[in-house]
């Protein structure tokens, strides 16, 4: 019995130090994007916020933070927490026919399974279903551009320019510093959204750089 109790103790003892260890390095992990993203925000200029949504939902990219676009095969990436449009859809500027549709549903990132062409410009636009008209009704929309070919491959060749040696959490924030550097907001939070980041880590990271550029933009506005 007092053999058995032994093991049981000793077990619980490993499991509660691993568990704790495990939350420490979380913990540090996401500690330590503020002061990356402070460090990279601070030293690019912010455009002004456009659109983005309305109450309690938040569009982050793409286009709202940068309206240019280096990727040419986006995600739709926002923050909600309860009311939603209805669908999104992805135009060419001037057509009338998307070339992508979908229905949003609960989460923060949809794939836009369509790939753009460079020195284009696109409309994202998000419908609502109005009952009583019996339409779908545009509640906010807003254009973003692809980079020309050349443009694309002055950022691909800083990005090709990173040491593939380094862990991939420093790769990840490398690039994360060249889309800084074009001013590509857009991109960083693509770039976060497609990392091999756990969720809870990418949600984080998201959020983090989010919380920068807001406070860039209103330090900016102010002065």
């Amino acid at each position: 019995m007092i053999k058995r109790t032994l093991i049981l103790s000793s077990l619980l003892t490993v499991s509660f130090f691993t568990d704790a260890n495990l939350l420490s390095a979380q913990s540090q992990q996401r500690s330590s994007w503020q002061p990356f993203f402070q460090r990279i925000v601070s030293r690019t200029p912010v455009p002004r916020k456009r659109g983005g949504g309305r109450g309690d939902w938040e569009v982050i990219s793409p286009g709202i933070w940068r309206k240019q676009l280096w990727t040419l095969q986006p995600s739709l990436i926002w923050r909600t927490s309860k009311q939603l449009p209805d669908r999104v859809e992805i135009l060419q500027a001037g057509s009338r026919t998307p070339l992508w549709s979908r229905t949003i549903q609960s989460g923060g990132t949809l794939s836009i399974a369509v790939k753009l062409e460079p020195s284009k410009t696109y409309l994202v636009r998000f419908l609502k279903r109005n009952a009583d008209l019996q339409k779908d009704e545009i509640v906010t929309a807003w254009e973003f551009q692809t980079l020309s070919i050349v443009q694309r491959q002055k950022v691909t060749a800083d990005l090709d320019r990173i040491n593939k040696k380094l862990k991939p959490l420093d790769q990840l924030q490398r690039r994360i510093e060249v889309f800084a550097k074009h001013e590509l907001w857009s991109d960083a939070f693509q770039e976060i959204e497609r990392s091999s980041l756990s969720p809870t880590e990418r949600q984080t990271a998201i959020d983090q750089l989010l919380t920068q550029l807001k406070a860039l933009e209103s330090s900016q506005r102010r002065s």
